[in-house]
């Protein structure tokens, strides 16, 4: 996970040495989600200027076997 006043991403791991494959190319940016104004200072659904949550969820199966996908929440 990486963010900072103007943006947010989260991975599901980050590229080694500059080499990415294709699971490691996932990536959910707040930017590609929210319009210009909806994410950042002053913004309109996450305004970075107060507090806010993040919540990362791992979701598997019940014996942890098979990973299906990463949940983040920003509230």
């Amino acid at each position: 996970m990486q963010a900072n006043l103007f943006g947010f991403e989260t991975k599901p791991h980050p590229c080694s040495n500059g080499t990415c494959d294709a699971q490691s190319q996932c990536i959910l940016s707040v930017r590609d989600s929210l319009t210009d104004s909806g994410y950042g200072p002053g913004g309109s659904k996450i305004d970075t200027n107060s507090s806010f949550r993040v919540q990362n969820e791992l979701v598997s199966t019940a014996d942890y076997t098979t990973f299906w996908k990463i949940r983040t929440t920003l509230t």
